[in-house]
């Protein structure tokens, strides 16, 4: 998830609309703020003229690879293999200046089969396997000649729009801090999602294909950024040297490479950027420039996901938030507050298996932590909120969560009139005029900004990122190789934020499948009877799906999965090891998650474990509450 960064371009306005003009990643622009271009070098023309050449000529050869691949019969399963193989080689070498340029012509090439999407809290529909993504089953692990008709349906659909990114590429500009971003980002990309093979899932092809991103990176800086430091491209040919050495999927030591190339690389990227004294447009960004090393995680902007009208967490307003969640007015009977079920002594959980009801019994679902929830697009298990603050609000009017609602809890805090202090320096421009700054947008703002600001990155595992080499020992190594590798859970908990928000923009969090049992059976299952997203929008292929969750801090937020099923991260990883829902023996026809048993060995689940409570900070500190007035 790992760079955010806008696209910049000049493109005719009568490009044709079925090509995608490079759509800027930020979440949103801060208040006031406008994106601009005072500053900017001038664009070398003949080097952007490289670039496009260079561009053009690599997508030729990848339209040849495709036009050899449907011509080949399923009788020659090797020959085809290598053809699609020759094809992603080319894909790769261009994948990050189609990502930022073209979206669509890079989705049309290489989307991934997956769950819902959410973006800023819209599910998107189910994103179905396009190209590259689609095509891979019939060749890998076996060729499926019953699938074959696969390839001859989807060739002439990924030629068709290279042809038409063709017709437009004599637009395209780039100049050096571009270049320098998109390096950036792939980079980012790559140390995330390629090495966990996101996109090779069948053909374990994603280290070898990582390299080949790397090396597409190099020639276009090569041709576009004669200026720039030899530094640049020496660092990252270094990483891509480390990739192509070690392609093995599985053996493949993925914190090695982060920690010795891929680290400095983005380093000496990110120096030579800035050094450009060209300001990037005034954009929020998860992800901004300044972070110097690709898991450090500490800059990350926790309110590039907030709404418009979500005020600067400043101090007071800060303060005036922790209060409130602490308080009990804000329930209908005044005995329940939101630190009751989210306790900043357990990780802001409950530690229950079901949060327990305010009349008594239980709610249907876990109680999640709250510890960097401001990481995600939705909020709720089945993504139905898309904000912090329209999530209050339904959690307020939910009777068997706090038995009130906005207007209710209004009406209790404005009757303690020392809140009218507090309201007022939290939100000054409410207090002038002569009405009460204590109103219930004030209300919901401030409390969101307290919940966005319980961030948490100072595990362990954090650290080793950060240059400590000493701050894991081997097994805890092993087991995040075994995390972004055989276990396959990178490619659902994206690092380096561990949920389902992907790098590297960071603008979608996902929903899966994973057939999640009503109690802990290991064979002969039944599923859970909540519906999850299903419930929301009512489309049969969401049935049973939720979202991703973090498994920061996961040591401390046990019992797991939505219903609480599972007691111990030991019963998670047999859950996942045996292949799910459908690897118990329920019956799961819409499960996303890969049926296949991983086969991890006893080591493996260890050190895989071990891994999974180095994510848990050492330190959780609680806030200390201020003593609600009364």
């Amino acid at each position: 998830m790992i760079g955010v960064i806008a696209g910049v371009c000049t493109l005719l306005a009568a490009a044709p609309a079925s090509w995608s003009t490079p759509r800027a990643p930020e979440a949103k622009a801060p208040k006031g703020a406008t994106a601009h271009n005072h500053g900017r070098p001038p664009v070398d023309s003949a080097a952007a003229t490289r670039v496009r050449t260079w561009l053009g000529a690599t997508l030729d050869s990848l339209d040849t690879s495709l036009a050899t691949l449907g011509a080949t019969p399923a009788t020659r399963s090797a020959d085809a293999r290598a053809a699609f193989r020759q094809g992603r080689t080319y894909y790769k070498h261009v994948e990050a200046l189609l990502q930022y340029y073209a979206a669509q012509t890079d989705a049309a090439l290489n989307s991934p089969s997956s769950a819902e999407l959410v973006t800023d809290g819209h599910p998107t529909g189910r994103n179905d396997a396009k190209g590259f993504q689609r095509i891979e089953p019939a060749l890998f692990p076996t060729v499926d000649s019953a699938q074959w008709r696969i390839i001859a349906d989807e060739v002439p659909r990924m030629r068709a729009e290279l042809r038409r990114f063709r017709a437009v590429l004599a637009y395209v500009t780039t100049d050096e801090a571009t270049l320098l971003d998109l390096t950036r980002l792939e980079l980012g990309r790559v140390s995330t999602l390629g090495i966990a093979g996101l996109d090779a899932p069948l053909s374990r092809d994603g280290i070898r294909e990582s390299a080949d991103a790397l090396r597409g990176i190099c020639e276009a800086l090569d041709r576009g950024a004669p200026s720039t430091n030899t530094q640049v491209t020496l660092t990252v040919r270094r990483a891509a040297a480390y990739l192509a050495a070690h392609p093995d999927f599985e053996t493949f030591d993925r914190f090695a490479f982060i920690t010795q190339y891929a680290n400095p690389a983005f380093d000496t990227v990110g120096r030579a950027r800035r050094a450009i004294h060209w300001p990037p447009p005034a954009l929020r960004r998860v992800w901004p420039l300044t972070v110097d090393r690709i898991y450090d995680v500490r800059q990350f902007d926790a309110s590039a996901f907030a709404p418009d009208e979500a005020p600067t967490p400043t101090p007071a307003v800060l303060a005036l938030g922790r209060t409130l969640f602490f308080d009990p007015k804000l329930s209908g009977n005044g005995t329940r507050s939101c630190a009751s079920c989210h306790s900043p002594l357990i990780a802001f959980t409950d530690g229950r298996r079901r949060a327990s009801a305010l009349s008594g019994g239980s709610v249907a679902r876990n109680t999640p932590t709250l510890i960097n929830a401001a990481f995600q697009s939705a909020q709720f298990v089945d993504a139905r909120s898309a904000t912090l603050e329209s999530q209050l609000e339904v959690v307020l009017a939910s009777e068997r969560e706090m038995g009130s609602s906005l207007a209710h809890a209004l009406t209790n805090i404005r009757a303690d009139q020392k809140y009218q202090p507090a309201f007022a320096v939290a939100f000054p421009t409410l207090a002038h005029g002569g009405t009460s700054p204590v109103t219930a947008s004030a209300l919901r703002l401030a409390l969101a900004a307290y919940v966005r600001s319980l961030t948490a990155f100072k595990s362990r595992f954090d650290r080793a990122m950060r240059g400590d080499a000493h701050a894991l020992h081997p097994g805890e190594v092993r087991g995040f190789n075994v995390f972004m590798g055989k276990g396959g859970c990178g490619t659902c908990h994206f690092a380096p934020l561990f949920n389902g928000t992907s790098p590297p923009n960071f603008l979608t969090s996902e929903l899966e499948v994973i057939g999640v049992p009503a109690s802990p059976a290991t064979h002969g299952a039944h599923l859970d009877p909540d519906s999850g997203r299903a419930a929301v929008d009512h489309l049969p292929d969401n049935v049973h799906a939720f979202k991703v969750p973090t498994v920061r801090n996961v040591q401390y937020t046990a019992p797991y999965m939505h219903n609480g099923v599972f007691r111990t991260l030991d019963d998670v990883v047999d859950f996942y090891d045996r292949g799910g829902g459908i690897g118990i023996g329920a019956v799961v026809p819409n499960q996303t998650l890969s049926s296949r048993p991983l086969h991890l060995t006893p080591r493996e689940k260890r050190d895989l474990i071990a891994f999974l409570r180095a994510l848990s900070d050492t330190v959780i500190v609680a806030p200390v509450p201020i003593t609600p007035h009364r």
